[in-house]
């Protein structure tokens, strides 16, 4: 899979942060985006790949909050 691990786990971190600690940390959600230009910027990644990091990011953050809610379900 070509996806950047970086971008991913920035974007789970940025998400997770600010649904867990409140909007004082919503400052959080501006590195992602940050790291996927400065990555292509420097060739260390296309933008399919840094997308790709971001989109596994979301996936695993909406993992993090169905297993919370369902916690709170059973």
């Amino acid at each position: 899979m070509n996806a950047s691990a970086h971008v991913s786990v920035i974007t789970f971190a940025a998400l997770w942060g600010t649904a867990v600690f409140g909007p004082a940390l919503g400052w959080l959600l501006v590195l992602s985006p940050m790291m996927m230009v400065s990555r292509t910027a420097l060739k260390e990644h296309t933008w399919g790949e840094a997308l790709t990091g971001a989109l596994i990011g979301i996936v695993t953050f909406g993992c993090f909050v169905g297993a919370t809610v369902w916690s709170w379900i059973i």
